[in-house]
Parts: structure tokens; C-alpha cells; sequence
């Protein structure tokens, strides 16, 4: 497992399902192979953000990088507002209400605006 996590020429999704397998056995090797996708420009986000909810459900030690990231996910400009709307639903679902609600992100003027018109 440890090996396809690490594995550039792997798919990102199949390198984040390797990864989180092995949170309970390597917990370091699963974080740096997350670290890895995540930080990633290249990739897909939807690797990328899913790389960081698994490296927030490692412990504590690598929780805030998560979180962090996916904080900055919801103001990536770059990104569709779909996906920084998916960041918020992941930030709900592991802050709860300390994270911005995804229904206030998906509700905002701009995001309206570009899902209707786009």
C-alpha cells in the first residue's frame, strides 16, 4: 500500500485510497502521501480536497493542515464554485458550526449568479 500512495505514475484517487488505507498501520506514510496529492496544483480538486479530509481524519497532529487547506479551498478563486462549495460541506461536516454553513457559500450572489447563467 505503502508503495502505490508514494507512486506518482498512480492515479491520484487510487493513491488517496491506498493512503487511507494505511492511516492505521503508517500513519506518517499516509500523511506525507496525502501532503503529496494535496498539495498538488496539477491534480483534479476533488483529489486534492479529498487528500485533505483524510489527512484531518489521521489525528490530531496533521487535523489543522487539513483543515487548513480546505479553508483555503472555499476561496480559491480558481476553482468552480461547486468546489469551494464542496469544501465548505466538508469544513461543516468536520467543524460544524465554526465552519461558513455551505448553504450561506451556495447562496452568496456570484455563485447564484454563475449556476444560472453559466
Amino acid at each position: 500500500m505503502h508503495r502505490v500512495a508514494a507512486d506518482p505514475t498512480v492515479s491520484a484517487g487510487e493513491r488517496c485510497r491506498a493512503a487511507e488505507a494505511l492511516t492505521g498501520l503508517a500513519p506518517h506514510a499516509a500523511a506525507e502521501a496525502l501532503r503529496t496529492i494535496f498539495s498538488d496544483p496539477a491534480l483534479d480538486p476533488l483529489h486534492r480536497r479529498r487528500a485533505a479530509n483524510g489527512l484531518t481524519r489521521i489525528g490530531a497532529t496533521y487535523r489543522a493542515e487539513g483543515l487548513m487547506f480546505l479553508r483555503w479551498q472555499t476561496t480559491d478563486t480558481s476553482l468552480m464554485p461547486f468546489q469551494q462549495a464542496l469544501a465548505c460541506k466538508d469544513l461543516d461536516d468536520l467543524q460544524g458550526s465554526r465552519a461558513k454553513s455551505t448553504t450561506e457559500m451556495i447562496t452568496e450572489p456570484f455563485l447564484v449568479t454563475f449556476c444560472c447563467f453559466a
